[in-house]
């Protein structure tokens, strides 16, 4: 799987271009959070911002498998194909749905790399992903300078900054509209919540982790019923350029139940996962892994019927934690995980560590067991056994359960 690297020392202007607009994209993001409130934070800030751009700008012309295999097919697809016109017939073998394909279409038509801007349109979404980090954690702890320490931790965590600029996936994408969605709902703004999380999904399946924060937000107020219905209303309407464009509609609409199994079908696809832990002849594979969904099921079940039976007791902390209770717990159970289906854990424990402190190890356990799957679809090697990668998610699923039950308790009266 390994494969030679590019490197131009050139990239042209309009690679150039993209990565001024970034920064600038990146400081509109931080003023619009309030984080350039003195001379210092602005310095700091372009400091940073800049170390983390060229990071990016360093590896941006790697190759992965990924990209070489599946990406640039579907880009030449359209390309070859009358660009959009493409659309009027189902690509086999594309398994991401018709909102990335659109965007896959529109660079086709560009006189562009692209593998350049497959990458930069996820860097862009790294810059979204640090700013929803920080705004959720802003409902918990509004001040300044940790909210800017955890936009830029977010830009620095190794997982994002190889997921998007050297692998060109595009994880950062829906994560990012899940936790902004998230936010937007605890600041009651229902609608374009709603509008984030329906983004996301059609990105990515993998929203489904974050989808039962939805529940405790309907069951904290923060969304009516009829804003829940909104869901179905903004997924039509993202998919029906696609029916116009000539997508059979059935196939579209049904695209995620028709490409369940398009990656492959094995318990476990170098995942953290718990089935990392276990040794599951082949012949009782299909029963433990309906085994593992129903688990699932059932202490999501139990997490969202602990809300509601103590719903007055709901504050913006947990309906927060139990969003990183969910991204850990449900991937960790769960069959079928791909080594990067921890991305939302990886960003979302970062911020339990802002606000529980005795979670502060967990981001780090989970950075090693993410990179160490990352080295192996990268480089084809691992820094350690895929189950220890597994073990190491077990400190952050314990302490963001932890974190989230506490949530339920009184504040602790004032001694001052």
């Amino acid at each position: 799987m390994h494969l030679p690297t590019i490197r131009f020392e050139y990239y042209g202007p309009e690679v150039l271009a993209a990565f001024v607009l970034l920064g600038l994209f990146a400081l509109l993001l931080l003023r619009r959070l309030g984080l350039l409130d003195s001379r210092r934070a602005v310095l700091v800030s372009l400091l940073l911002l800049f170390i983390a751009l060229d990071i990016r700008w360093h590896i941006l012309c790697r190759l992965s498998f990924d990209y070489n295999f599946f990406l640039s097919e579907w880009v030449a697809h359209y390309r070859d194909n009358g660009g959009f016109a493409a659309f009027s017939a189902v690509y086999e073998t594309c398994n991401y749905h018709v909102l990335y394909l659109y965007y896959l279409a529109l660079i086709s038509t560009l006189p562009v790399n692209d593998l350049y801007f497959i990458k930069l349109f996820s860097i862009v979404f790294d810059l979204v992903l640090a700013y929803a980090a920080a705004r959720l954690l802003g409902r918990l702890r509004p001040e300044a300078p940790v909210r800017r320490a955890c936009f830029f931790l977010t830009l620095f965590l190794p997982s994002v900054i190889l997921n998007s600029s050297y692998w060109a996936q595009c994880d950062s994408i829906y994560v990012s509209l899940a936790i902004l969605g998230i936010a937007l709902g605890l600041e009651d703004r229902p609608v374009r919540s709603m509008l984030c999380i329906t983004l996301s999904f059609c990105f990515k399946l993998q929203a489904v982790f974050l989808l039962p924060v939805y529940a405790l937000l309907w069951m904290h107020g923060k969304l009516k019923l009829r804003h829940l219905l909104l869901f179905p209303v903004f997924y039509v309407a993202v998919l029906t350029p696609a029916v116009l464009m000539g997508r059979p509609p059935v196939d579209t609409l049904l695209f995620y139940l028709t490409h369940l199994t398009s990656a492959g079908t094995g318990l476990n696809a170098f995942s953290a996962s718990v089935f990392a832990l276990l040794s599951v002849p082949p012949e009782r594979e299909a029963f433990a892994a309906k085994l593992a969904i129903g688990v699932a099921f059932l202490l999501v079940c139990a997490v969202l019927l602990l809300c509601l039976c103590r719903r007055r007791r709901m504050t913006d902390r947990t309906i927060v934690l139990a969003a990183v209770l969910f991204s850990v717990m449900i991937p960790f159970c769960l069959p079928y995980m791909h080594d990067r289906y921890f991305y939302a854990a990886d960003v979302l424990l970062l911020v339990l560590a802002f606000v529980y402190r005795p979670a502060i190890p967990a981001p780090v356990f989970s950075q090693l067991s993410s990179c160490n799957v990352y080295c192996h679809a990268l480089w084809d090697r691992l820094l350690f056994p895929v189950f220890v990668g597994s073990l190491l998610q077990i400190p952050g699923l314990l302490l963001s359960a932890a974190a989230f039950l506490r949530s339920f308790r009184p504040p602790a009266p004032d001694r001052g």
